[in-house]
């Protein structure tokens, strides 16, 4: 297992160019993006062999939890080799080629996205054991080529998870313990929103500062004002975010449907086996799964 020194998202070394750094994400993010629209949505009854449906590139989002959990990667990994995975696919898509090995595929894009986002980046053996030695180097070698090739080389761009940590920051000095506690659970309760949102395409479609602003949003209500007292989003936040309540309202739809239908078992028969569910239930994000399946399903705790 490999250990190195973990920042927490709140502690913000780099203050003085917070500015110039938010202007730059904003500014970037629609850069490198996939087509969602192209993806089949859950309500699209037209899906073909050619197109990744819904479920099956949901198969593939767990299947890279899974991968980011066992190697101990960070969120910004899972991203991007989420990010790779779309685009690539969508360029086999356009070409008509279908019988590419997709969890190949999905191997090699988490390697190349790794070696961009980790500071210690695993190394490829680590990746093939995963498979249990399935693939061979010179494969996952010949297949970075070609995703990258067909990409040309256009392989950062801006994830949900970027605005999310810079919503959260805040200087801890000027918080008291529940505010930090608060910060904390909001922030692991719209992670776990995005991660349930991106089998939605036209969630995907929206800005990812959007994407970031809604989770942070549903999360506040759901575990904060849950009763509905008080002000999910104040003006502060509206400042960080540069979205206001009305603009956030106009695109909450789809990802209140989405969380729904996935507390539903809409989307699988038991959502509590699937990865991105366990994931959350774990002590690293203060169990947060747990505690929205109970206020959303209406559960006694």
């Amino acid at each position: 297992m490999r250990n190195f020194p973990e920042v927490k998202y709140y502690e913000n070394p780099i203050e003085e160019y917070e500015e110039e750094i938010m202007k730059n994400l904003f500014n970037e993010e629609i850069k490198n993006r996939p087509i969602y629209s192209l993806f089949p949505g859950p309500a699209d009854k037209n899906n073909n062999d050619l197109n990744l449906s819904y479920m099956k590139r949901f198969s593939f989002i767990n299947l890279f939890i899974s991968f980011q959990h066992e190697l101990i990667l960070k969120q910004e990994t899972f991203y991007l080799a989420l990010n790779l995975f779309d685009r690539y696919i969508q360029k086999l898509n356009s070409q008509n080629i279908i019988s590419d090995d997709k969890n190949r595929i999905a191997l090699t894009c988490l390697f190349i996205a790794s070696k961009y986002e980790e500071i210690y980046a695993p190394y490829l053996k680590e990746f093939l054991q995963i498979f249990r030695l399935k693939y061979l180097k010179n494969e996952i070698f010949e297949t970075e080529d070609r995703i990258l090739s067909a990409l040309n080389f256009e392989v950062l761009t801006v994830y949900p998870i970027s605005f999310l940590k810079k919503f959260c920051l805040y200087d801890l000095d000027d918080l008291d313990n529940k505010e930090k506690s608060d910060m904390e659970l909001c922030y692991n309760g719209a992670q776990f929103f995005m991660e349930i949102c991106l089998i939605e395409p036209k969630f995907c479609e929206l800005k990812p500062s959007l994407q970031a602003a809604i989770c942070l949003y549903l999360s506040r209500k759901f575990l904060l004002f849950k009763n509905g007292n008080g002000k999910i989003w104040n003006y502060d936040l509206v400042f960080r975010t540069n979205y206001s309540e009305s603009n956030i309202k106009k695109n909450i739809k789809i990802a209140v449907n989405t969380i729904k239908n996935f507390f539903g078992n809409v989307y699988t028969k038991n959502f509590t086996a699937l990865p991105l569910y366990t994931k959350y239930s774990n002590n690293e994000y203060m169990k947060i799964a747990n505690r929205l399946k109970c206020i959303i399903n209406g559960e006694v705790r």
